[in-house]
């Protein structure tokens, strides 16, 4: 029996015997491999989220100083000498 060169797989011959085993762990592998690779890219989704969500709260706070301090708005304070 040959195998692929990136990932394994079963490439049989005419002169193989094909056995349920060899299909199995093939389906298995298969399965592990997308599984594995779906969690992955979940948790990246997930991370660039995180980081969006940070970025716009961080900017929604630089716009809130920035409106607070605009020339028709200064703070001032009132007392007496």
């Amino acid at each position: 029996m040959n195998y692929t060169t990136n990932y394994h797989l079963p490439q049989w011959v005419e002169s193989d015997r094909i056995m349920m085993e060899d299909f199995n762990q093939m389906c298995a592998d298969m399965e592990a491999g997308l599984s594995s690779n779906a969690q992955a890219t979940a948790a990246a989704q997930a991370t660039a989220e995180n980081a969006q969500s940070a970025a716009e709260a961080a900017q929604s706070s630089a716009d809130a100083v920035a409106d607070a301090y605009t020339p028709g708005n200064q703070p001032y304070a009132v007392g007496s000498y």
